[in-house]
């Protein structure tokens, strides 16, 4: 009797370490429980802080938005983060209208789309760089502190910091910009 409850108990275990062992090979998507929390604020001189204050809240909202549309390739409201009349940067040089942000992110074949959301593909095309989709990044963080960095009322750069952040190799710091009372992606991480 003995032997059988001890070979049970085995048998149990060894189907419970396989169960483990084929969920850590499934990719783990993470829609809820990410926290994104304002650390700091910077003003300088052509902003004030009362202002900078009123809009970090803003801010934050829009960027969680942003980023849990990511995680769960929410197309429609990315794209919706971006003005329609005045684009945004998908990097520091490359200055994008808003129909091209919209046919890249909305092509599986896009630039921007593999970038959001294609971490084999973006492996294939960088293998000397550790590199990460920014669904990657984000759905495999926990916390996320955001300083925000406010040059002027009408534009705020932000850095995030996560907490066990992956290898990105491209990720920046987006920066938005307030055009008719409400933010925008200026610079797209």
């Amino acid at each position: 009797m003995k032997k059988y409850a001890v070979l049970i108990l085995i048998l149990g275990f060894v189907n419970l370490c396989k169960s483990l062992e084929e969920k850590e090979k499934q990719p783990q998507v993470k829609k809820e429980g990410l926290s994104i929390k304002i650390r700091s604020i910077h003003v300088d001189n052509r902003s004030d802080k009362n202002s900078a204050n009123i809009s970090s809240e803003e801010i934050r909202s829009r960027l969680e938005a942003l980023i849990k549309a990511i995680i769960q390739k929410d197309i429609k409201t990315v794209i919706s983060q971006v003005h329609k009349e005045v684009g945004a940067y998908a990097d520091i040089k490359a200055h994008m209208i808003y129909q091209n942000i919209a046919k890249e992110i909305d092509n599986s074949k896009g630039i921007l789309h593999i970038i959001f959301w294609k971490t084999d593909k973006l492996r294939e095309k960088y293998p000397d760089i550790e590199i990460s989709s920014y669904q990657e990044i984000f759905s495999s963080s926990h916390e996320i502190a955001l300083d925000l960095f406010f040059f002027s009322k009408e534009e705020c750069e932000i850095y995030l910091d996560f907490e066990n952040r992956p290898p990105s190799g491209i990720l920046g710091n987006p920066i938005y910009h307030r055009i008719d009372n409400r933010w925008y992606l200026k610079r797209i991480f």
